[in-house]
């Protein structure tokens, strides 16, 4: 059994100290709740027609489930200015992210009002 006392100065248990623990089981909670709703929810039948195994969608919610735990399980390990560091990255990588797909559909829009007739461009 791992120590959590304040005599043991280990990575895990200044960890365990440090964190909200109520909303960490919060969180967990609902994560099981997803994976549980996702089991009770996906037709087998469905998902075998559609990914030729029976519990495929069920699994890739475990999988994205897992992914996302980690995450917050590294990123509660980090201090603020390292969390801070990787806050910036984030938020430039999804920024440039986001812009791309409105350019790709600001064109998208640009092309269908140049081909497509509307009453707007009709008149000019």
């Amino acid at each position: 059994m791992i120590n959590f006392g304040r005599t043991n100065t280990n990575q895990l248990a200044l960890w365990w100290r440090n964190i909200d623990k109520l909303l960490f089981i919060l969180i967990i909670s609902l994560m099981l709740l997803g994976i549980f709703f996702a089991y009770t929810s996906t037709s087998s039948i469905a998902s075998e027609k559609i990914y030729k195994t029976d519990y495929f969608l069920i699994a890739k919610h475990i999988l994205f489930a897992s992914i996302s735990f980690s995450i917050l399980a590294s990123l509660s390990l980090l201090d603020a200015k390292q969390i801070e560091k990787y806050c910036i990255l984030g938020f430039i990588i999804t920024s440039f992210l986001l812009l791309s797909v409105l350019n790709n559909d600001l064109i998208f829009i640009f092309i269908s009002l140049l081909v497509l007739p509307n009453p707007i461009t009709a008149f000019l």
